[in-house]
């Protein structure tokens, strides 16, 4: 939560830069930034034992491009490319219901 603080206190920074490039110069409303972003560094330096690493696990991308290609076979069915119709693939139910979800989200934005 400090990391996000401080991140929040440099975007709040450009409010206050403004005014101190006015009132001081530009050397100061660089530096107030600069400063900000140094201090985040800081945490995330001094706490990197605390967080929780994973590894990667491979790209969703590839996932949805594997689904597309099953349901394109299928006549334009994602439920076919769902693991007890298909069961050569590592994704879930789960998987293809939001990987549906998703779809109709972006057909959504498209129409606007």
């Amino acid at each position: 939560m400090w990391f996000y603080w401080a991140i929040n206190l440099g975007s709040l920074g450009s409010c206050i830069t403004v005014v101190l490039e006015h009132k001081v110069g530009f050397w100061s409303s660089y530096l107030l930034p600069l400063i900000a972003f140094f201090f985040a560094l800081a945490i995330v330096i001094c706490g990197r034992g605390k967080y929780v690493l994973r590894k990667p696990q491979g790209s969703i991308l590839l996932d949805c491009y594997k689904a597309s290609v099953i349901a394109i076979k299928n006549g334009w069915k994602l439920d076919a490319a769902k693991p007890n119709r298909s069961p050569n693939v590592k994704w879930d139910d789960q998987f293809i219901e939001e990987f549906k979800r998703g779809l109709v989200a972006c057909k959504v934005i498209a129409h606007l």
